[in-house]
């Protein structure tokens, strides 16, 4: 009957499809594997630049943004990090944004000196982010509290009052009491460094130190 051959014509379209789309994904299977290869093995760090990688971190394909963040690692870890990560700063994806800040927070701490030189090389990607207006809540939190887990050691405490004894003067009212705490810190574990904004005094009946911070 014409509805029994409507319905076989109908079942054998289906399965057709099916065989399509199996098709299909293997190739793209196929196609990912060497697009893969190609761009994480094959191509040199200098052929792609950073507004590629971030686009790739930004991608919609998890595979795509795990290939990004790869590479950019690699950029990050050469001389330029500090101009890398402020160009990334600016950029207004959330997940760019956590995976700077976390690559930060995954840089080595034992060697004190070593950090501070790097440290110093990224004060441009710190004061970038530092000093966004009503954006980048996230990653100014996440750089604030890194920042503070850094002056224990003088050489990094340096470097962290360089960069707070800028932002507090200028910061808004919700992240000064971040900067004068952090200063404050500095000030009480290594008394040697020079802070512009924090006087000290002694209180007249216990003749005992206080700070007073003035921004």
């Amino acid at each position: 009957t014409h509805a029994q051959d409507r319905r076989e014509r109908a079942k054998r379209h289906h399965e057709i499809n099916g065989e399509v789309n199996q098709h299909a994904s293997y190739a793209s299977l196929i196609a990912r594997s060497h697009a893969h290869h190609l761009f994480a093995t094959q191509l040199a760090d200098e052929s792609l630049p950073v507004e590629l990688l971030v686009a790739w971190i930004d991608h919609t394909q998890p595979w795509v943004q795990d290939l990004g963040k790869q590479r950019l690692v690699r950029s990050m870890n050469a001389a330029e990090a500090s101009l890398c990560l402020t160009r990334l700063s600016q950029h207004p994806s959330p997940g760019v944004q956590l995976f700077v800040t976390q690559w930060l927070l995954d840089m080595p701490q034992d060697d004190p000196p070593a950090l501070a030189a790097r440290l110093q090389q990224l004060v441009p990607y710190f004061l970038t982010v530092l000093s966004q207006v009503h954006r980048g809540r996230v990653a100014k939190t996440r750089v604030i509290a890194f920042l503070r887990g850094c002056v224990h050691s003088p050489h990094t405490a340096a470097v962290v009052a360089q960069i707070f004894a800028r932002q507090v003067v200028s910061c808004s009212l919700t992240d000064k009491p971040q900067y004068i705490a952090g200063l404050r810190d500095i000030q009480r574990l290594h008394p040697q460094i020079d802070l512009p904004f924090v006087r000290w005094r002694s209180a007249a009946p216990q003749h005992e130190a206080t700070s007073e911070v003035s921004a």
